[in-house]
């Protein structure tokens, strides 16, 4: 999910870089998950996107600026 959203940003002018990546695996059974953060920009526009999944749920939190903020801390959703 989060490699095609990732490509999807890049196709909309978005410059991104990988925070962190972990690939989803087999764990028995037990729905082992995997996710990704990111980071853009476009032109002054910053970005934050985080999202992944496991089980049987997807999902991603994005947050944006009109420029960088000094902490741009994105807080998850519930899960």
């Amino acid at each position: 999910v989060m490699a095609a959203f990732k490509a999807d940003l890049k196709s909309k002018g978005w410059d991104v870089t990988t925070i962190a990546a972990t690939a989803g695996g087999d764990d028995g059974g037990d729905g082992g998950g995997g996710g990704a953060t990111y980071t853009g920009t476009n032109g002054d526009a910053y970005g934050v996107f985080d999202g992944g999944g496991y089980d049987t749920k997807t999902f991603l939190d994005v947050c944006t600026w009109p420029t960088k903020p000094a902490d741009p801390n994105c807080t998850r959703g519930d899960r």
